[in-house]
């Protein structure tokens, strides 16, 4: 998607279409299909309890550890997105716990 962005700001619409076609293929049928092959789609219950699990580690462990790598290098605009990042990643795990609530 960010090719198709490019390619519109560029002044190409036709590839910027082309991009944005293939994105959705692989999105909605390659890799849906591949995580069904591989068992990664549970029940709802299970999907919602993996996205939390997910969304914890990366706003607690994943993001603030390269946030504190960027830090020790210096690198302050690195560091600033990984720990918004890491914000982003909480509110998600809070509204997949949310969600998760509503079904019990």
């Amino acid at each position: 998607m960010l090719f198709a962005a490019l390619a519109k700001r560029s002044g190409n619409p036709a590839l910027a279409r082309l991009w944005e076609g293939t994105a959705a293929v692989e999105l909605h049928e390659h890799f849906a299909g591949e995580a069904a092959l591989a068992r990664r789609v549970g029940t709802t219950k299970e999907n919602l309890n993996k996205a939390i699990t997910g969304e914890r580690s990366e706003a607690t462990i994943i993001h603030p550890g390269f946030a504190k790598q960027a830090t020790a290098v210096g690198d302050t605009a690195a560091a600033g997105f990984f720990r918004n990042t890491a914000a982003d990643e909480a509110r998600h795990a809070a509204a997949f716990q949310a969600a998760l609530n509503q079904l019990r």
